[in-house]
């Protein structure tokens, strides 16, 4: 087989930068970004039903190993393509990481979409699929850490291992892209509004619906957006900056209409740590999770290292004192001492 050709069988595997030029290590060719990357998506054949993706194993000896998409440029309902790449954070690389729930609004978790990448399928969830769609740029690809692609979910010690590299993951990426759902009427209404001086409050029920959005009540979006060094806010095709200011003014507006302030609003980008459990929990009251122990180990990045280390029984006082209802969902101190 000739260079030439095994250039274009290649799948790029092992893309590095050089002097700002991508390179595929594998058959040495360039890759310009440009218009048309359709060369690149490795599209399964037409009227054929694609393979599942199979993931290669991330080598955990590197101790930082991720997984990040290069999610290629489209629009409007085009099929989504992307490329997976192992990344090692050690390396400081450059991504943006994605912040979002995996059910839509109306509670509908199922892998019921697909996304493609290298002629393979991946089943994801329909917000995690309108959100990789508003997202992509409609002519540069971009890099991108998607919890439900980039962690094979089929594996249960990779997951383990990539939870525990979370803060590393959301605190390293250049920004946090919070994706909050489809848009409507009534939330275009309220994005307009944050991003203009909020002279005028608009209409309590936009601002209801605006908050009601599950983004706003889940546990783990709170170190996503602590140890974000800059997160942008998109609900389908608007975006703003989630600045303090902008966090700060909707926390005030939600105690003037009356409103149960989200936990996601107590903590700034780039927050620092607290000092005590306590008063992580007390922050993070309204947030839920699926399992009750998830609302420790979702901020347990949020309290200062030499608190993470409590004992058995530590612990189970701090249960008993903050949620005595959520202490008999946990049948052994230990498990949660592992988790915290």
């Amino acid at each position: 087989m000739s260079m030439d050709n095994f250039s274009n069988a290649c799948t790029h595997p092992d893309i590095r930068k050089f002097d700002g030029v991508r390179c595929c290590l594998a058959c040495g060719t360039a890759l310009f970004e440009r218009q048309d990357t359709n060369h690149l998506h490795n599209a399964p054949l037409e009227n054929s039903d694609p393979l599942p993706y199979t993931y290669r194993r991330l080598n955990y000896q590197l101790g930082q190993e991720v997984r990040v998409i290069t999610l290629f440029p489209g629009r409007g309902s085009e099929d989504i393509f992307c490329d997976i790449v192992h990344l090692n954070l050690l390396d400081k690389p450059h991504y943006e990481a994605l912040s979002y729930t995996w059910a839509n609004q109306k509670g509908d978790s199922s892998l019921s979409k697909e996304i493609f990448c290298q002629g393979r399928s991946i089943a994801v969830t329909e917000n995690c699929h309108a959100a990789l769609r508003n997202l992509r740029h409609p002519s540069k690809n971009m890099v991108l850490w998607v919890d439900a692609i980039c962690i094979d979910q089929q594996h249960i010690s990779e997951r383990n291992h990539q939870v525990n590299l979370m803060s590393s993951i959301y605190s390293q990426a250049s920004q946090v892209l919070v994706y909050i759902g489809e848009s409507s009427p009534s939330i275009d209404r309220i994005m307009d509004n944050l991003k203009g001086p909020g002279r005028t409050r608009g209409r309590n029920s936009d601002w209801e619906e605006f908050l009601e959005t599950r983004w706003f009540r889940r546990a783990w979006v709170l170190q996503e957006v602590a140890l974000a060094k800059s997160v942008e806010l998109i609900a389908g095709c608007k975006r703003i900056a989630w600045t303090p200011q902008i966090i700060r003014r909707v926390a005030a507006l939600c105690n003037d209409l009356k409103l149960p302030v989200p936990g996601v609003l107590q903590w700034e980008p780039e927050s620092h740590k607290a000092s005590d459990w306590l008063r992580v929990l007390h922050k993070s009251r309204n947030c839920e999770a699926g399992d009750p122990r998830d609302k420790v180990y979702a901020v347990r990045s949020l309290v200062s290292e030499v608190l993470v280390g409590k004992t058995c029984a530590s612990m189970r006082r701090i249960l008993g004192e903050y949620a005595p209802h959520h202490a008999s969902s946990i049948k052994h101190g230990t498990e949660f001492v592992y988790l915290c």
